[in-house]
């Protein structure tokens, strides 16, 4: 049996594709027997300033390359992104791969060429992160930019590839995807969702954190780690109820992660400490993952600014649901919060006072077990076909006598 070199791929573009490569990673590192695995990360910074500059001034600009460019537009951005070829190149020619598996359509496509000019036999595997149709972007028309196949994580992301972007279908590859053992490790630990707030207030014995209340009903406010400031607008509508309505105040607490957004983060502590209505409002600095997997547990059901699926995976794993999704990314997450709803996962509801509306309501015991049910169904079927993940990508390296 052949030991098989793989190369990890990743750049700074969004903390989904870093999120695929080391599950990965993870993956193909318990059978050393078979995989000798390398860590790539390119160094090049400005595909994610680029990606969220346009998002946040030009969402619709963003939506109309995303969703309506031809694929010859993905050979003009190879172009305006040649700064990316010289680590791609340097990195097949240093380590000799067998295989690389990119975690980034970008990245793939530098990989792809710098092998035909080095003459490598190395197979490059473009890894989708995302669920739902893809972008054209994604599949340049010029051979040499392309993969020798793509591995997608969804059956509707397989199908999409084959169908909408013409790739043979003995080229596209289906495997599963499962959330860090830390979501697991901490359900089974705390088994309750009260006896985790109660683990936060001994993990955060101080202010605001000490008010936190086991028995009330708790909500995860998340917009993701670069936007978090973009969930005050939410915040007030609810705080506005509250005020109106301030047996509410008894009922919900929300638990707000701003993440490295520290001026935001000290915003909200000064308003719980100010307004009663604001009073059952936590805002939750940048913590490590054991602290943040034990925050979405804890948690009843999120209220998203932002889905991706490694968030998605997290949530469903952490018994964290329905989703309320009330705003998306431009691009690809349009897709994802299509996919929640498509899986009976939860909710779009754009419109702040429809939301809040929903929240004095509340969750019925009925959609609650709704979603359990849906996610742990689509949990099953990602950890079956998560565990075949190494077969398959050992299967891709040509065996003696093929």
């Amino acid at each position: 049996m052949k030991r098989i070199k793989v190369l990890h791929a990743s750049i700074k573009a969004g903390g989904g594709h870093n999120a695929l490569r080391d599950f990965i990673y993870n993956e193909l590192e318990k059978q050393p027997d078979k995989f000798r695995n390398i860590k790539f990360d390119h160094t090049v910074d400005s595909i994610e300033a680029f990606d969220t500059a346009l998002s946040k001034v030009a969402p619709a600009l963003y939506e109309l390359f995303f969703f309506f460019a031809p694929r010859t537009v993905s050979d003009v951005f190879f172009v305006a992104t040649f700064n990316l070829f010289k680590q791609c190149y340097k990195a097949i020619k240093d380590n000799n791969p067998d295989i690389i598996l990119s975690s980034h359509f970008l990245l793939t496509q530098h990989f792809s060429l710098a092998k035909r000019l080095l003459r490598s036999k190395t197979i490059v595997v473009d890894c989708m992160p995302d669920y739902g149709p893809p972008s054209a972007l994604q599949n340049p028309t010029l051979p040499w930019f392309r993969a020798e196949y793509i591995l997608t994580f969804e059956e509707w992301t397989k199908n999409s590839v084959i169908k909408d972007l013409k790739v043979p279908k003995e080229k596209v590859l289906l495997a599963g995807r499962n959330p860090s053992k830390v979501y697991e490790d901490t359900r089974i630990k705390y088994h309750n969702k009260q006896a985790a707030r109660e683990q936060i207030k001994v993990i955060m014995d101080y202010f605001p954190f000490s008010k936190i209340d086991s028995s009330k009903t708790t909500v995860l406010v998340t917009a993701g780690a670069t936007q978090s400031g973009k969930t005050e607008k939410l915040l007030r509508a609810i705080a506005a109820e509250q005020k109106t309505d301030i047996n509410l105040v008894d009922k919900y607490q929300f638990f707000v992660i701003t993440g490295r957004n520290m001026k935001y983060f000290e915003k909200l502590v000064g308003l719980s400490k100010k307004y009663r209505y604001w009073s059952n409002i936590f805002p939750f600095p940048w913590v490590d993952s054991d602290v943040y997997a034990l925050i979405q547990y804890a948690s009843d059901f999120p209220i998203l600014g932002s889905i991706a699926p490694a968030t998605l995976n997290e949530l469903i794993e952490s018994e964290c649901g329905p989703f309320i999704i009330y705003r998306t990314r431009a691009g690809q997450e349009i897709p994802h919060r299509v996919f929640v709803e498509e899986k009976g996962l939860g909710k779009f509801i754009p419109d702040l006072k429809v939301l809040v509306k929903k929240l004095s309501n509340g969750i019925s015991d009925d959609e609650r077990e709704r979603f359990l049910n849906k996610g742990k169904a689509f949990r099953n079927e990602q950890a079956r076909l998560a565990s075949g993940l190494s077969e398959l990508v050992y299967n891709l390296y040509p065996q003696e006598g093929d």
